[in-house]
């Protein structure tokens, strides 16, 4: 209960920083769940907050946990595309390739320019051994990521989606 009282302060204080937690903050993980757990325990409505708990959750491999806060966003919005490309995550990370797809294909409905979501709809499809298809999701990636100046998370990524294209094999 005395954590409950000290951090109680910290949250007031820290409550603007909470965007900055949807990419690994600077807070641990484990401090971060507690922090929006809280902050949602006032705000329940806050699907931004919801979104930035369910990938903590997901990074600390509470996939369950997780599916269940983008759910509830999607809810309560259902054209969230945090909410819907992070299931496409959970499902990939779960190796259900066909539900990742799908996911993956409405969060580029909500959201076509993001270079991400086709590299990941590329993985759902090597999970489903659909190799033609992959490499077409990814060098969509690497054409979306080139049309505009990519955020450092699609930067960092571009070798990888590179290395991975070249490693498809297509019979």
């Amino acid at each position: 209960m005395k954590l409950i009282y000290l951090l109680i302060p910290f949250l007031i204080l820290n409550a603007g920083q909470a965007k900055a937690h949807i990419s690994k903050g600077k807070i641990a993980d484990p401090v971060a769940e507690i922090e929006y757990r809280m902050l949602l325990d006032f705000q329940p409505e806050k699907n931004d907050i919801r979104n930035k708990l369910g990938m903590v959750l997901y990074r600390m491999k509470k996939l369950k946990e997780a599916e269940k806060q983008f759910n509830t966003v999607l809810k309560n919005d259902p054209v969230n595309f945090n909410a819907t490309d992070a299931l496409g995550l959970i499902m990939l990370k779960q190796q259900n390739g066909t539900a990742a797809a799908a996911q993956f294909k409405k969060a580029i409905a909500l959201k076509p320019s993001d270079p991400l979501v086709y590299y990941h709809l590329g993985q759902a499809y090597m999970i489903l051994k659909e190799p033609g298809r992959a490499r077409k999701a990814m060098r969509t990636a690497l054409t979306k990521a080139a049309a505009t100046t990519p955020p450092p998370a699609v930067t960092a990524i571009l070798p990888t989606i590179r290395k991975t294209l070249n490693d498809i094999n297509i019979p």
